[in-house]
């Protein structure tokens, strides 16, 4: 399942269990029993649940190659150059971020905590929200977050800072990070903020996220072992 193996998730779910959802990675939809049978296998293996989300062939190229990675991935690396900002790609973002929505809503209720992984997925936490669904929520980036001149260059910045400010925690790579995005909430909505060291409180209207920085780290065990 794509994303499967971000290093430093991977490891608190093998230890304290949990569910996945993700895309499987293909174009192709399997025979439910095939599918099924796979994913079992590979449970018992890791260790905690995998639950699929199924994207077509056109969700995959508008979704995942069009507005995450020809939009997102350059602009927050500042590649402005490489960036095509192409209508149609948002809207297929929203869509597949309302499927993994509707897939944790089905799959978790409201004493679980829901931990979001990366760009692709940063409007779930509002589709949750929107959707009347209680669930304690958690965002981590795990490319830059830009300066706001970088951001300011994002037709949809402001779409995307609000649906980052639905979450309970936001967590960051570097301090550096933290602060872009304090940055951005500050001039873009005139936000104030609370609190020191690595760790903001972000006073809005309605919700009062926190925000910081916590730099993830390979899991050395397993690397070490691939090495040997």
């Amino acid at each position: 399942m794509y994303h499967i193996f971000y290093f430093g998730e991977n490891p608190v779910l093998r230890d304290r269990g949990g569910l996945w959802i993700g895309w499987l990675g293909t174009k192709e939809f399997p025979e439910k029993s095939h599918l099924d049978r796979i994913l079992a296998e590979q449970s018992s293996l890791i260790g905690y649940r995998l639950e699929p989300v199924h994207l077509t062939p056109e969700e995959v190229e508008l979704y995942y190659h069009g507005f995450s990675n020809e939009i997102l991935w350059p602009l927050f690396h500042d590649l402005f150059s490489r960036c095509h900002f192409n209508p149609s790609y948002w809207d297929a973002y929203e869509n597949v971020n309302r499927l993994f929505a509707q897939a944790v809503a089905d799959n978790t209720d409201e004493t679980d905590y829901v931990w979001i992984q990366d760009y692709h997925l940063i409007l779930v936490g509002r589709e949750l929200r929107e959707k009347g669904i209680k669930r304690r929520t958690g965002f981590f980036l795990h490319i830059p977050f830009p300066p706001l001149d970088i951001f300011l260059k994002l037709p949809w910045r402001f779409k995307i800072l609000e649906a980052l400010l639905q979450y309970d925690l936001l967590g960051f790579q570097t301090i550096r990070d933290r602060r872009n995005f304090i940055s951005c909430v500050r001039v873009l909505h005139g936000y104030r903020t609370s609190g020191r060291g690595s760790v903001r409180r972000i006073i809005t209207t309605d919700h009062q996220p926190l925000a910081g920085s916590f730099p993830i780290s390979i899991d050395f065990n397993e690397y070490a072992q691939h090495a040997s």
